[in-house]
């Protein structure tokens, strides 16, 4: 029988409070430590903070009982325990690998505590030999003499149903290295009856990571069967079943979707995508939950040969929980985009006049970012069918159908016998009212009995609101969607008997006769009933009719109230002339003209509390070779931000005359017509088919969200407010860019031997991981900086690059070199305690957890170890140019790593046996 008595939960997060709750309701005594204070306050009182079912009864009633306790003192739960479960986050970085530093933090503080044997399980998610890292820690700071046993108990609670999980397990895995071990975990989950996986610690780490990885190889090969059955016409949900009923396969995880993975741009940030031929701005988390049901096939991206923007296909969208560092890149003109530090930002080297690529952490303020200056040319709409929308829609059974040129009386009686599903009564009412159901007419039109003629449509009986079926697209209707977008909104409420209608409102101003005139005249040619309503200083036309709301929320896509207001989807697929007519209808209610300096200058601008409507406007004027700024602001009082499209210069102006209509339009030309002289803008710089933006600042922080990400035919697309950027998974940028650059001139061998150059950098701080485990908060001396010994040129120097990923893993930085610290102190000025500028090596190594060699200067080859070892934390080397002596080294106790060279580690430090 085994001996423990309390088990010790470190961490109390999705999967430790389950765990320590699960145990508990299992009859054990249960100690669960967070260094989150309000976290275990809240817990304390037996609420849980997060949503899980089931979970908050039984914490209630396993704190009632005196089973569970919880605390902020990790040492006290290590003290008091007999087996402790690690179970503290180990969040994603950019690259995709585990930060451990909170592994590693609670482990040190686990050897600081060690009174006796402790059984410690790893639980959290880690790679592949985070238990030996444990083993190697707790024996670097509890001593060789500690007694203890490490087990790897992989968890699978999902989250939703982790509860469940815990009970009603369908297999539990330990990996452990002792009899006594084994004998623990086997007695602690002998309740749960549920079959048990032995094996050793490698092998169980293993196992979780396989298990996940399966499961997304399932996802991977359904998506691409359902790339596969919509070419061929089948169905990938009968595909799914039919494969998933031979029990060799399985059911589970065969639901085509929209993938998985991937990281990169904020969810927030404006993607500009095609489905059929209209061209649609909308945040990406939008986007991506739409593309479930429907997914978009092209992207709006830039064309770096031609130089002009253009339209490609849309590879992959994918999104996922993301913690890390993020950028946001300000330009001039109001542009700004946040993505992860890693992104691929394109810029323009205006001196050389070539693209080039960076990491969005290496972007400078005075870096040129692009933007498109037009748009490519997209089919072009003549009418909006209105009929055809309605039929596939909710709505459909409440639609009735009147001819507005002919009577339903002059067609023969054989045509409506042949409806089906209707009786002689029913046959009668159509042609006696004049009037049939959608559906009824539908039939008759798929039959080719009548034709998509002249229609009016409504859904009430009584003295209806009339819509037209087709609306041609003109100048009357893109101005009625612009005083939509700039003063119409949606409201429903219940009539009589609880039926729910729908109007429309527009309210302008009393004194707005103009758009009140217009927009009552352009009703009227459409036949459409509306009524009036004053109050105060506006007025409201409000057109009550499902069909008229249908158009503009289901079929236009325009939204429904001012903060989710979007450009109408046929917005890029009209003429210039009706561009200009939009404008004119947004402009009217949401536009103004503002005097500068005294009235002797102006600039137009149009307010709007909706993101992706204030970046459509931007490409919609970008389209009409207009580049407006974009000013971010909050109002008094309110409780969102106002986006301020501003476009100013007198040429930009004079092309936007007409959308302030007859008044106002005067009153601007007679502003303009004062101007001396056409002022240069100095915001931008147009090269025909983009524009360059400086950038103004570059913010870095760190935060943990929801990030997608779009992969593009040629890697390329257009995000924000109309930003070219580069899509986000892993692509050969660099190379792309060349051939772009050379047109098309194959520089394989050269593109290889760089790729091969590039990974050294990724290997050394491999290297340097492999020795330390976890570098956040480690301390490391960087002995050389020099592209080579004996100069000061720091060009192409792989410690700039190493610097740069060793500052992104959190470490601080000791830097030393005989010639170029004041060169490389120019990329990285000093910030202490990160990164501090050293007189000397031995000032370097002074409370270095490691000294890395990175040139090989030759004072570094007659350094005194012995002394050395006396002024470092721990005796570690990690050779970058393997110049060193390992056997010196050994003799002078370090630990030595080289690069392609056998490594040099002392026993005590390799594996641990258990007491």
């Amino acid at each position: 029988m085994a001996e423990f008595k309390t088990i010790g939960v470190l961490g109390l997060g999705h999967v430790g409070l389950p765990t320590a709750v699960g145990f508990a309701e299992l009859g054990y005594q249960v100690i669960g430590t967070d260094s989150d204070a309000k976290k275990v306050e809240t817990i304390a009182q037996g609420k849980s903070p997060f949503y899980e079912p089931e979970l908050e009864p039984l914490l209630q009633k396993n704190l009632a009982a005196g089973r569970l306790r919880v605390t902020t003192d990790v040492g006290e739960a290590v003290r008091i325990s007999d087996i402790l479960f690690v179970c503290v986050g180990t969040p994603q970085r950019p690259d995709g690998s585990a930060d451990l530093s909170q592994v590693e933090a609670v482990i040190r503080t686990v050897a600081e505590n060690l009174n006796g044997y402790k059984l410690i399980v790893e639980k959290s998610t880690v790679p592949v030999q985070t238990a030996q890292w444990i083993k190697r820690t707790l024996i670097r700071y509890a001593g060789s003499n500690a007694t203890f046993d490490v087990a790897s108990n992989p968890e699978f609670l999902r989250e939703g149903t982790a509860v469940h999980d815990f009970f009603h397990p369908d297999r539990i895995v330990i990996g452990v290295e002792s009899e006594r071990a084994k004998e623990w975990l086997l007695e602690l989950y002998r309740p749960l009856n549920a079959p048990i996986v032995v094996t050793d610690l490698n092998t169980a780490e293993i196992i979780k990571h396989a298990a996940n990885s399966f499961l997304a190889l399932k996802i991977s090969f359904i998506n691409m069967v359902a790339d596969l059955c919509e070419a061929t016409g089948a169905d990938v949900v009968k595909v799914a079943e039919g494969i998933g009923l031979d029990p060799r396969i399985g059911k589970h995880f065969l639901q085509a979707g929209v993938g998985f993975g991937g990281y990169c741009f904020d969810g927030a940030e404006t993607s500009f995508t095609l489905n059929s031929p209209y061209l649609i701005a909308r945040p990406m988390s939008e986007l991506f939950q739409t593309a479930k049901q429907n997914p978009p096939r092209f992207v709006l991206s830039f064309d770096p040969i031609l130089r002009r923007p253009t339209i490609v296909r849309l590879i992959a969208l994918t999104c996922r929980d993301y913690e890390g560092e993020f950028v946001r890149i300000k330009t001039r003109m109001g542009r700004q985009i946040t993505v992860t530090a890693d992104h691929p930002i394109v810029l323009y080297d205006k001196h050389a006049d070539t693209f080039k690529v960076v990491e969005a952490r290496e972007v400078r303020p005075g870096d040129l970012m692009l933007a498109i200056a037009d748009i490519p040319h997209l089919a072009t709409e003549k009418s909006v069918d209105l009929l055809s929308h309605l039929v596939r829609s909710q709505l459909a059974e409440l639609v009735k159908v009147r001819p507005r040129n002919y009577s339903l009386k002059d067609l023969p009686k054989e045509v409506f016998r042949q409806i089906p599903q209707t009786n002689p009564q029913k046959r009668h009412d159509f042609r006696r009212h004049n009037y049939m159901t959608l559906w009824a007419y539908d039939y008759l039109r798929r039959n080719g009995v009548v034709k998509d003629d002249d229609l009016l449509l409504f859904t009430t009986k009584g003295k209806p609101t009339y819509c037209p079926s087709r609306f041609p697209i003109d100048e009357d209707f893109m101005r009625l969607i612009g005083y939509y977008l700039a003063e119409g909104c949606i409201v429903t409420d219940k009539g009589r008997n609880g039926i729910v209608r729908e109007r429309v409102n527009f309210t302008f101003g009393v004194h707005e006769t103009e758009y009140l005139n217009d927009l009552r005249r352009i009703l009227g040619r459409y036949g459409i009933l509306y009524l009036e309503r004053r109050s105060g200083n506006s007025v409201t036309i409000v057109v009550s009719s499902k069909i008229f709301a249908f158009l503009f929320r289901d079929v236009l896509k325009c939204g429904t109230r001012s903060e989710n207001k979007r450009l109408p989807q046929i917005a890029f697929n009209v003429d210039k002339p009706l561009r200009l007519a939009l404008l004119q209808g947004l402009f009217s209610g949401d536009g103004s003209i503002s005097l500068l300096n005294g009235g002797r200058n102006a600039c137009l601008e149009y307010a709007t509390v909706s993101k992706p409507l204030a970046d459509g406007v931007i490409l919609l004027l970008h389209s009409l070779g207009i580049v407006a700024s974009l000013k971010t602001c909050w109002m008094r009082k309110s409780k969102q931000p106002t986006y301020i499209v501003r476009v100013s210069g007198l040429r930009q102006m004079k092309q936007l005359i007409s959308v302030f209509g007859q008044k106002r339009g005067k009153d601007l030309k007679e502003i303009l017509a004062r101007y001396q002289r056409e002022i240069r803008p100095n915001g931008y710089h147009h090269y025909g088919g983009f524009v360059a933006l400086p950038v103004t600042s570059v913010e870095r922080f760190h935060d943990r969200r929801e990030v997608y990400s779009m992969e593009t035919e040629n890697g390329l697309l257009v995000a924000g407010s109309g930003l070219i950027v580069h899509n986000c998974l892993p692509k050969d940028l660099k190379a792309f860019i060349r051939i772009a650059e050379e047109h098309n001139v194959d520089f394989s061998l050269l593109k290889e031997v760089e790729r091969i150059n590039e990974a050294r950098v990724d290997r050394f701080v491999r290297k340097v991981q492999k020795a330390l485990w976890v570098l956040k908060y480690k301390t490391l001396a960087v002995w050389g900086l020099a592209f080579k010994p004996n100069t000061d040129d720091i060009r192409e120097a792989p410690s700039l690059k190493i610097i740069r990923r060793l500052l992104d893993e959190g470490a601080n930085l000791r830097l030393y070199d005989p010639a170029a610290m004041e060169n490389v102190r120019q990329v990285f000025p000093e910030n202490p305690p990160r990164l501090v500028y050293c007189q000397s090596a031995l000032e370097a190594a002074t409370g270095a957890h490691a000294i890395l060699l990175v040139t090989e200067w030759d004072e570094f080859k007659q350094v005194d170890w012995h002394q050395v070892k006396q002024v470092v934390a721990l005796p570690i080397v990690v050779d970058g140019r393997n110049c060193l002596d390992p056997t010196k080294l050994q003799e002078a106790g370090f630990e030595y790593y080289g690069m392609g060279r056998p490594s040099i580690v002392p026993a005590q430090v390799v594996g641990v046996s258990s007491k």
